[in-house]
């Protein structure tokens, strides 16, 4: 996998949310989004994502919003989230500079956690190095992290593993 860009085949055309049932897309005015929950509003980079982990953050109490993984730092930031997620996918993170650079800005801003993929290009952008595999990636993630609201996220799968990554916590 090591030089493919392959997130663009799997990535999402536009924002979407979802229902508990499917997805839908998401209603933007002027780039901002108009949050229904009540609890951590999320954006999350779509590079492949699976429904389960949907689900799985839904149930936590996390309030989701989708985007293509080409969504800026400044888009971003108009979206108004109390954190990033980086989702899974196919390919290699450095085939995506785009995405490193984004999580880069982000990172000192919010809390952003990703899984394999998210999680390597979450790992680049903060400054971990270049980890050869999604493993590593995460534990490199995990080495250069400091945990935000651990007690939230009860996971019960080991692939569920992630840690919230920013410079913005609180140590």
């Amino acid at each position: 996998m090591e030089g493919l860009a392959l997130a663009d085949k799997v990535t999402c055309d536009a924002p979407f949310v979802w229902t508990g049932r499917g997805i839908k897309p998401a209603v933007l005015a002027d780039g901002r989004y108009d949050w229904p929950g009540s609890g951590p509003r999320v954006v999350v980079f779509d590079m492949g994502l699976k429904w389960n982990i949907m689900r799985l953050l839904t149930a936590q109490g996390f309030d989701l919003l989708m985007v293509p993984y080409t969504t800026t730092a400044d888009q971003v930031r108009r979206l108004a989230p109390d954190a990033i997620f980086l989702s899974p996918g196919p390919g290699d993170p450095a085939a995506l500079p785009g995405l490193v650079a984004t999580a880069a800005k982000l990172v000192d801003d919010y809390p952003v956690a990703g899984i394999c993929l998210g999680a390597s290009a979450s790992g680049l952008g903060s400054g971990a190095g270049g980890p050869t595999n999604s493993s590593s990636a995460t534990m490199a993630s995990i080495i250069r992290s400091r945990i935000w609201k651990p007690d939230v996220l009860k996971f019960r799968r080991k692939i569920m593993v992630f840690a919230w990554t920013s410079k913005a916590c609180p140590t």
